[in-house]
């Protein structure tokens, strides 16, 4: 098993956080950064895509983002992007492509008991997450694009976001 991975410092706590559209006046973009994480940032609707757009105060150190408690489903994507400057400008640094959560488990990779039988790969997760691990950027600002037309919820929220350089000790948790 692979060592554990751990993002920190949170550089999205420090950034300046926009969200277009606009996510419902009494659950903003803003609430990405509650440490608590009893805050919500939750859409209005359903739009085709979501942006959360940010800029860091500075230029930091990043290889890793997650989003933590969505309400996403398996027909989801989502897209990262960093660029050198501010406001989403200057050199494109890196770029996830569109990732489709809802992929299939590959013949011989599913793990009776572990991986979820269902349509939809958070089903029955007390707390759903989606993360990327990347080689390391130096960043200004980023762009998160985020879609799901298929939520019957009828929004997209997220409680969390973490983004940071990520580390593994070299010794694993264990029980």
């Amino acid at each position: 098993m692979p060592n554990v991975r751990i993002i920190t410092p949170n550089q999205s706590d420090d950034a300046v956080l926009t969200a277009t559209p606009a996510m419902a006046a009494t659950l903003p973009v803003s609430n990405l950064q509650d440490q608590t994480r009893a805050k919500v940032a939750r859409s209005v609707g359903l739009p085709a895509p979501q942006y959360i757009r940010g800029n860091f105060n500075g230029v930091k150190q990043i290889s890793s983002m997650a989003l933590v408690r969505h309400n996403l489903t398996g027909a989801a994507t989502i897209r990262l992007r960093l660029w050198a400057g501010a406001d989403q400008t200057g050199t494109l640094l890196y770029d996830s492509g569109v990732i489709a959560l809802g992929d299939a488990i590959g013949w011989g990779e599913f793990v009776w008991g572990v991986d979820p039988w269902s349509d939809d790969q958070f089903v029955n997760w007390p707390v759903a997450f989606t993360v990327l691990w990347f080689a390391p950027f130096s960043a200004r600002s980023f762009e998160i694009q985020v879609q799901d037309s298929g939520n019957t919820d009828g929004y997209i929220e997220f409680a969390r976001l973490f983004m940071g350089l990520h580390w593994s000790p070299q010794s694993n948790f264990s029980y």
